[in-house]
């Protein structure tokens, strides 16, 4: 019961998190809303780790609205596609591979060199991830 209750606070903070990059987007009253555009393009190839060990290679692309699209070719070689939202420097994306999907919530820094935040697996176990160049 205690794994179940962890697992539903993880999913409820990142949709949380969906939800504040959502509402960022939408046409509210401009003077009082902040600017919530991409901070700096994140597109480009960058190294990652999950748990403290190396993941593979990223490589982004990012539309002037701060879609996020790409894949990852981890170290064994297995592939992944992204899609998601960057605003500010908040980014929002889901990893696919062929048999499964995960959930990522990463900040990246104001020197744009790298980036961290939480991947939430399929069994809603909470994993650090780091992105760097």
């Amino acid at each position: 019961m205690k794994h179940f209750f962890s697992r539903l606070t993880a999913i409820l903070a990142l949709s949380l998190f969906a939800l504040a990059l959502a509402a960022c987007g939408g046409d509210h009253d401009k003077d009082k809303q902040p600017d919530r555009k991409p901070a700096f393009d994140v597109s480009g190839d960058w190294r990652s780790n999950m748990d403290g060990n190396y993941l593979g290679k990223f490589t982004f692309k990012m539309s002037s609205k701060g879609e996020l699209s790409g894949k990852l070719v981890t170290d064994h070689g297995d592939k992944a596609s992204v899609s998601g939202l960057v605003a500010g420097y908040k980014s929002e994306f889901t990893l696919s591979f062929p048999d499964a999907a995960y959930l990522a919530a990463i900040e990246f820094k104001s020197d744009h060199s790298n980036a961290s935040g939480t991947l939430v697996d399929n069994g809603g176990r909470l994993h650090p991830l780091t992105l760097y160049k």
